[in-house]
């Protein structure tokens, strides 16, 4: 982890920004993106990655922070935020998720 190099070789300090910093431009990777949107994109990603570096010294296992990770990027699929949402976006994401279950490789089964 590249946290626990940069705290071992350097200091806490080193490791947390080093790794956080490291975090939000890896999210560079997303897509391509203008100036701005590629500022806050890494800001972000940097906040973020402070916010997993804190939690993995407080619990010492990586799971936690991979979790609150994988819930942040789930609450950003289910909850859209600066758009309109339909009066059937519920059903639209079930849909969703049965299709991506239903998908076998590059076939997708037909349910009748």
């Amino acid at each position: 982890m590249i946290f626990t190099q940069l705290t071992k070789h350097y200091n806490l300090k080193v490791g947390l920004w080093g790794s956080a910093l490291i975090f939000g431009a890896v999210h560079l990777m997303n897509g391509s993106l203008d100036w701005i949107s590629a500022i806050q994109l890494v800001i972000a990603g940097t906040v973020m990655g402070m916010l997993l570096n804190t939690i993995y010294i407080k619990e010492k296992t990586i799971w936690t922070s991979f979790t609150v990770h994988a819930l942040y990027n789930m609450m950003g699929s289910l909850v859209p935020i600066g758009s309109r949402i339909s009066p059937d976006w519920f059903m639209q994401l079930a849909l969703k998720i049965i299709i991506g279950y239903l998908r076998v490789g590059n076939t997708v089964l037909t349910v009748v």
